[in-house]
């Protein structure tokens, strides 16, 4: 009902970067109630729209880092280590230029846990 909703109305705005928080919200919603591969679809698909954003996007690379971390965290849950790590990468590449980036927290975070499980 309402993920629908948010989900047509910010494809009709066609803003890539629109449809990509909504897509990662929606899943972090799937996340939190425990239905990882209904996550996994929606963060997939963020994923897609913040790559494809336009690149002079001010939030894109911040968007689509955080979305790395949040659906490799989904996938450490789910069992898929190799899927995890190949996002893990993803965003360790984007962090390297930026030391102080608050978004080392979750991605250190989500690396502990996907080495816990190892």
């Amino acid at each position: 009902a309402f993920t629908a909703k948010a989900a047509l109305y910010a494809r009709q705005s066609g803003d890539a970067t629109a449809l990509g928080k909504v897509n990662k919200a929606i899943g972090i919603v799937y996340m939190n109630t425990d239905e990882r591969e209904k996550a996994s679809s929606y963060l997939s698909q963020a994923t897609f729209n913040f790559e494809s954003a336009p690149e002079d996007n001010p939030t894109r690379l911040e968007e689509l880092t955080d979305t790395y971390i949040t659906a490799a965290e989904n996938f450490v849950t789910l069992h898929l280590p190799d899927s995890a790590i190949r996002l893990l990468s993803k965003a360790e590449k984007i962090l390297a230029p930026h030391p102080t980036s608050n978004l080392y927290l979750r991605y250190y975070f989500v690396a502990g846990i996907y080495y816990n499980e190892l």
